[in-house]
């Protein structure tokens, strides 16, 4: 959400859906966007594509981080018209019936 708000030029959009057992959050922006080729460096420690913005390049790495531990995963695509649109997908917590 920093990131998007930090980029967007007038807009965020961000939704929250269930599919099956699975907790998805799609935020999107309509800030310039980033290169196709540039994408796939999102989400790596360290890995800043604007070094005259503020920040350490630390945030997108964490969250995919955590993530990454809780079985979930985060995904980076232009989003529809202009921006970036990134999907994060967590699996749903078991009640204490499943367990």
């Amino acid at each position: 959400m920093k990131n998007a708000c930090k980029w967007a030029t007038s807009a965020v959009v961000v939704r929250i859906s269930r599919q099956a057992e699975t907790a998805v959050l799609n935020i999107a922006d309509d800030g310039p966007g980033i290169a196709a080729k540039k994408i796939e460096k999102l989400g790596r420690r360290g890995a800043r594509l604007d070094e005259e913005m503020p920040g350490t390049g630390l945030g997108l790495a964490i969250a995919t981080e955590i993530l990454e531990l809780n079985g979930g995963t985060i995904s980076y695509a232009p989003s529809p018209g202009r921006g970036l649109a990134v999907e994060m997908r967590l699996p749903l917590a078991r009640s204490r019936s499943q367990i």
